[in-house]
């Protein structure tokens, strides 16, 4: 798994904290599947199989033998399904196949700078006094969320 994939798994560890969702097991592990999740920072959505036409996700198509010719709404309209993590300020985005790391299409950007945004914008909204001295603190806070720093150190030794 590589380093971005793993921040994708904890950022979803922590959204649950924050949240309360209940994460199911697979291949791609307890929290390795993201979560429909959105704030100010990013959004977040969980690989979609419903194939509904408006579901901006799946983007789903219902083009005949002719496509060519008559292509349906969705591939007229929306070519590119859209993304599993998007980054509010840069634009950033991650497209996954059913569970991160798996065939992810990753835009160019900072993304250590992108995942510690978005671990302290879970830390700002979590309703549960914090302990430390700031949302970016290094300590575990309230017992349920950790810092961005905390967090990703956890998971492999913090940031480049």
């Amino acid at each position: 798994m590589t380093p971005l994939s793993e921040w994708l798994v904890a950022l979803t560890e922590q959204v649950c904290k924050v949240t309360g969702c209940e994460t199911g097991y697979g291949l791609g592990g307890r929290f390795g599947y993201g979560e429909n999740y959105e704030n100010d920072v990013f959004s977040m959505h969980r690989f979609c199989w419903c194939e509904g036409e408006d579901c901006p996700w799946c983007r789903a198509c219902a083009c005949g033998d002719d496509y060519a010719e008559n292509p349906c709404k969705n591939c007229k309209e929306r070519p590119a399904r859209a993304p599993n993590f998007l980054h509010k300020a840069s634009g950033a985005s991650i497209t996954w196949y059913k569970y991160i790391g798996r065939g992810m299409e990753v835009d160019q950007a900072n993304w250590p700078v992108i995942m510690q945004e978005c671990f302290a914008s879970l830390a700002v909204q979590n309703e549960t006094p914090l302990a430390g001295d700031s949302a970016v603190s290094g300590q575990e806070m309230g017992g349920e969320i950790d810092s961005a720093d905390h967090a990703l150190s956890r998971y492999f030794g913090g940031f480049p």
